[in-house]
């Protein structure tokens, strides 16, 4: 009687074991596919449909100043557009700046854009100040552009 009761027990603890190693190997499962979700989700995001190329960026505009600097300059501006040339859409994000110059606004929507026409500059959540400058350098652009015609 004492094996058949220590048989009983060990199969009880491995019927136990199995439940729960079957219980987390379906967590594990559920997650791993959430998570795969997740990542497709975001690639899909930033890739153009059909190629597996991320073509999209967001830039938040505001890491490119320094503590109390405003953005004013063609160098500061030159900084930010750098290897904006690789994408294909460029999210320009100006949450939290309040203001930028004509020199930076007319090197990032003037002078990059027609270096660079493939790569096109999308603003986003621009306070009056910046839409106006970012407006006068893209119309400053389609002049230069119908007199050279």
């Amino acid at each position: 009687m004492g094996v058949a009761s220590s048989l009983y027990s060990a199969v009880y603890r491995a019927r136990t074991c199995l439940s729960v190693i079957s219980m987390l190997l379906r967590l594990f499962e559920q997650e791993l596919r959430t998570t795969f979700t997740g990542a497709t989700s975001v690639f899909d995001q930033f890739a153009e449909p059909e190629e597996f190329t991320f073509a999209k960026t967001i830039v938040p505009v505001k890491l490119a100043q320094h503590e109390g600097e405003k953005l004013v300059s063609r160098s500061q501006a030159k900084r930010l557009t750098m290897r904006f040339e690789r994408f294909q859409t460029v999210v320009l994000d100006f949450s939290e700046v309040a203001e930028i110059g004509q020199a930076f606004a007319d090197e990032v929507f003037r002078v990059f854009q027609i270096a660079h026409p493939q790569t096109l500059l999308m603003p986003l959540h621009m306070t009056p100040a910046v839409s106006a400058m970012v407006a006068r350098a893209r119309a400053h652009n389609k002049d230069r552009g119908s007199s050279a015609a």
